[in-house]
């Protein structure tokens, strides 16, 4: 112990330097340690709120980047395409099919934000289960086309009269947004 203060009167304490020095160190001491303590506690909790406000740019940052990655894949897939590519993909399309093409007609429009890629197609079927299976195809199709009209026509087939083909007209359209 640093000092005894059993058998001394409160005069006989403040006549003792030493012994007043050192209580006078013991209380700055605490008070030094209080006032540390109160700065770094104060700092601390200024770091948690720094830390919690960083957080939440992290969040934000990471949201935009996967904003910004979804807007990149609905570029591609929207992005442009002319009417040969098109015609390619549909030709393609149809001969997985077993679609026969006797021709294809193709029209593009350009309405400044976007391409309207048009692609009236006469073909002939053996079965509907043919052409359901190149429609389902088309509309399914990644690179994203429609169906925006259809006509089907049943006639005989010149080579075998008893065997029945269908003779369609459809109507395909991709739009292609620019920029």
């Amino acid at each position: 112990m640093l000092f005894n203060l059993e058998n001394k009167n409160f005069s006989d304490i403040l006549k003792d330097k030493k012994l007043l020095v050192e209580i006078g160190l013991v209380i700055a001491s605490i008070i030094f340690a209080f006032k540390l303590y109160s700065l770094q506690h104060s700092a601390n909790e200024e770091y948690k709120k720094i830390l919690v406000k960083e957080k939440e740019k992290m969040n934000l940052i990471q949201e935009l980047v996967n904003l910004e990655n979804r807007n990149k894949d609905t570029k591609d897939i929207f992005n442009k395409k002319d009417a040969s590519e098109v015609m390619r993909t549909i030709s393609g399309l149809a001969k997985e099919a077993n679609l026969n093409i006797i021709n294809i007609k193709p029209q593009e429009e350009d309405k400044g934000f976007y391409t309207v890629v048009s692609l009236r197609i006469n073909l002939s079927a053996n079965s509907y289960h043919d052409l359901v299976k190149f429609i389902k195809s088309v509309e399914t199709n990644e690179e994203r086309y429609k169906v925006a009209g259809l006509t089907i026509k049943s006639a005989a087939s010149s080579e075998v009269p008893a065997k029945k083909i269908l003779n369609v007209e459809i109507l395909i359209v991709r739009f292609s947004f620019q920029g």
